[in-house]
């Protein structure tokens, strides 16, 4: 039939959140010495220095520059775009940006260009963006049930609770603006979002 019933290639999305942001970082270094090759995506400066101090702490070799054969690439949005070739790479965003839009032209690239099909998020609890839509209250909820704050928590509803709340904060910033720390990203919005 011409290709009208093809589905549309999506990418997969998986999103980890652990209960604070030490926990996070001790999971990603974790991973990180699986021997795999990784391309970890930041937003903010002051997150590059918290993977880079918990990247050196852990004595594990990186690389800044998209052209090195590294087996971990640390790298800023726009430099995504300069990578052609990511076979058998693991993308790992280490924080969620406050706005959808942007994520999204990231995950199109990484799908279309790189054709890589899944990608997964680091985030806590502590993260502005979970935090303004009670995070401590889930929190609150989980460890009542159980929750075990070594483990992370991952479903296909936190996912689409985090885009909607993505979505919520995009619908009321019309104009984005690149500030270098995440907290001050938040404060600089707050009285749009809340």
């Amino acid at each position: 039939m011409f290709g009208l019933f093809k589905q549309k290639k999506t990418i997969q999305v998986t999103d980890l959140i652990w209960k604070t942001e030490r926990i996070k970082y001790d999971a990603l270094i974790k991973q990180l010495q699986d021997n795999n090759k990784h391309i970890l995506i930041y937003f903010f400066e002051d997150t590059k220095k918290n993977i880079i101090d918990e990247l050196q702490r852990a004595i594990i070799n990186f690389s800044e520059n998209t052209s090195s054969n590294a087996t971990i690439l640390v790298v800023k949005p726009t430099q995504i775009f300069q990578i052609s070739n990511a076979e058998n790479t693991n993308i790992i965003f280490v924080e969620h940006y406050p706005l959808l839009s942007t994520e999204q032209k990231l995950k199109q690239h990484i799908l279309e260009v790189l054709n890589i099909q899944n990608v997964t998020f680091y985030t806590s609890f502590e993260d502005e963006l979970l935090q303004l839509f009670g995070a401590e209250k889930i929190l609150a909820i989980m460890e009542k049930m159980g929750f075990n704050e070594n483990e992370p928590m991952s479903h296909n509803l936190i996912s689409s609770s985090i885009e909607k709340a993505q979505q919520k904060i995009e619908e009321k910033v019309s104009i984005d603006t690149n500030t270098r720390q995440r907290k001050d990203w938040f404060v600089m919005y707050a009285s749009n979002i809340s």
